[in-house]
């Protein structure tokens, strides 16, 4: 074959390099099994003019699978702000236009929770970074008349 040129089994080759191999959980993969999320925290919320925006602190970009569980997600979260699950609750939050003067601020908090903020983030916000806010809350445990309380 002249220099500079491709045999049909070269091309075969190449094009089998580029097509997605299936994993053995069945997925395939490619970057459509990820996702980027912001991570968001030691700051604040602060609401100005019914707009809500998280101001301050440290962002942190991750990596997760698109089929992340809140478990997954919350545990990935811990280790980035460092803080023990025992002594401390995460509470993750991003913040939706809901018009042009006002946001409200949306909580994650089950797997459906964590798969809306994907969709959201990549399909309609896909121009735009939507972070996820995590905030931290001591879980002191309180004894109450023989009861016990978090």
């Amino acid at each position: 074959k002249p220099e500079g040129t491709a045999s049909i089994v070269d091309l075969q080759i190449e094009l089998t390099a580029a097509i997605p191999q299936r994993r053995e959980s069945g997925d395939f993969r490619c970057q459509m099994d990820t996702v980027g999320i912001l991570v968001c925290y030691n700051g604040s919320w602060v609401k100005k003019d019914n707009i809500e925006s998280y101001e301050g602190g440290e962002a942190k970009g991750i990596i997760v699978s698109r089929n992340v569980t809140f478990s997954e997600l919350v545990e990935r979260i811990y280790k980035i702000m460092d803080a023990e699950p025992t002594k401390y609750s995460v509470t993750l939050k991003y913040s939706v236009p809901v018009s042009a003067s006002v946001s409200k601020q949306i909580r994650v908090e089950d797997n459906d929770d964590v798969q809306y903020f994907l969709k959201y983030n990549t399909d309609v916000m896909a121009s735009k970074v939507t972070p996820l806010v995590a905030s931290l809350k001591n879980s002191k445990v309180m004894v109450l008349k023989g009861a016990m309380a978090l």
